[in-house]
């Protein structure tokens, strides 16, 4: 559950989620859980996969996508953005963004790179995302198995 701490009792804590609805989260879960607080530090990291199709110059594609990282008025100079591949398969390669930004502007940021990433997709000849394919086999039953259940070709 993703929110800011409204209070605390004996037996359980409550936070106000971003929509505005309140959690109640009974105590023994909240100590047994991993907490992250994201508002006690300044900087937050954004990491953004991208699936590349494999048909695309990768070396243009990364030079254009840390341009457009960088033009980001709210993503941080120090560290810089970068773009690793870091998986390939059939359905195209895997590269992974990393960019920093304050932390109040985390969500906007994100939001506005994948507008803008989608975007340039559209407009650049040179890129194109993958687009996830799921291939489904469908097989007859071997002829013993049809005969056995009563069923007769």
């Amino acid at each position: 559950v993703m929110g800011t701490v409204d209070s605390i009792s004996s037996f359980h804590t409550t936070l106000r989620k971003f929509d505005g609805t309140l959690a109640f989260l009974p105590n023994a879960l909240v100590m047994a859980s991993r907490i992250l607080n994201y508002s006690y530090i300044p900087n937050r990291r954004i990491e953004m996969k991208l699936v590349i199709s494999t048909g695309c110059d990768l070396e243009t594609v990364k030079a254009r996508v840390l341009e457009l990282t960088a033009t980001e008025k709210k993503v941080l100079e120090t560290p810089a953005p970068v773009l690793y591949a870091v998986h390939a398969d059939a359905a195209g390669i895997e590269m992974m963004l990393y960019c920093w930004v304050e932390n109040a502007d985390f969500l906007r940021t994100r939001s506005d790179l994948w507008l803008q990433l989608v975007q340039l997709a559209r407009e650049d000849g040179n890129i194109t995302l993958a687009v996830p394919k799921h291939e489904i086999q469908l097989t007859e039953p071997a002829k013993e198995q049809r005969v056995e259940s009563g069923q007769v070709d």
